[in-house]
């Protein structure tokens, strides 16, 4: 039996679509803004540094060193990122699977009177996924501050930096 059959065959419905779902989503998002913005930001980045290092050289360096953190913080970010994005897959899978279950065995799950208990699974899961968006939004939430800080701050010492030998007229 080919490989791609056993991965669908032994995977429960409710996580089959929600990772259809979500890797739809990241493709439509690398696609549409993620491509653009990385090439025209690359290019902006290579031609700043070439205009810089025609005037001064130590701006240029100093532009360029300050993209090591960028790439540094970006990596992290990426990494943790992507392991609370999996987790919160997993649990949305698993949460859409038990609606789907309980949905078909409507009728037992009354029959039984196990609603209650039907709930609390429910509750559960969803406070599972809520506490994990919620990581998921602090880790966004503290890359992007990062992210606005410290290209900002090296604006600020290139422009320290350019700013004194234009005031003594060597530049």
């Amino acid at each position: 039996r080919p490989s791609h059959r056993v991965c669908h065959d032994t995977s429960r419905t409710g996580e089959l679509v929600v990772r259809r779902n979500s890797d739809l989503s990241v493709f439509r998002g690398v696609l549409c803004s993620g491509l653009v913005f990385l090439i025209v930001n690359t290019f902006t980045f290579v031609y700043v540094i070439a205009l810089l290092a025609r005037m001064n050289v130590g701006l240029a360096l100093l532009t360029a060193v300050g993209f090591l953190p960028v790439l540094f913080i970006s990596r992290t970010f990426n990494r943790t990122y992507g392991t609370v994005t999996r987790r919160v897959q997993d649990q949305i899978g698993d949460l859409t699977t038990q609606i789907e279950e309980a949905a078909q065995g409507v009728r037992v799950i009354k029959a039984y009177g196990r609603r209650p208990t039907m709930l609390a699974k429910f509750m559960d899961a969803s406070s599972d996924i809520h506490d994990t968006s919620m990581e998921q939004t602090r880790l966004r939430a503290k890359f992007f501050g990062l992210l606005g800080f410290v290209p900002r701050f090296v604006q600020a010492m290139v422009l320290l930096g350019g700013s004194l030998p234009v005031s003594h007229g060597a530049m």
